[in-house]
């Protein structure tokens, strides 16, 4: 057997969602804002990824051999502070100048659309599993 132990870092922005973990396809934990659990996994290969709501991570594997420590860090990505907080200005912006020309419907509409997209483009990429050192 083999230690493994996931921290989730501590982030305003996520404060009140807990990410899963889950290894090759079952979840094996849920993480609270700045928490961290140990997991006992046989001799592998695994393949490991962090979610929460419709976002997540990428796969990561790592290969752990018997009487090995592996210390992973779940955070989120460097740029989704700042996606995230144009959406809180841009949103608002964007009903403000296009809600008087287009009717609430259409509106409506696109934005979710928009929100669409950026989920499809963005949200495997929202949060990242890196290795480090304890």
């Amino acid at each position: 057997m083999a230690l493994v132990t996931i921290k989730r870092s501590t982030e305003w922005l996520n404060n009140f969602r807990d990410v899963h973990i889950f290894i090759d396809g079952m979840e094996y934990a849920a993480l609270k804002n700045g928490q961290q659990k140990v997991l006992f996994l046989p001799e592998g290969e695994y393949e490991i990824e962090a979610k929460f709501n419709w976002l997540g991570s990428r796969k990561k594997r790592i290969k752990i051999a018997d009487g090995d420590y592996s210390f992973l860090q779940v955070k989120g990505n460097k740029l989704t502070t700042v996606t995230n907080m144009t959406a809180v200005v841009a949103v608002p912006v964007y009903f403000a100048y296009v809600l008087p020309y287009t009717g609430l419907f259409l509106t409506l509409g696109t934005a979710i659309l928009l929100c669409l997209a950026y989920v499809l483009l963005y949200g495997n990429k929202y949060l990242e599993i890196e290795k480090v050192s304890p």
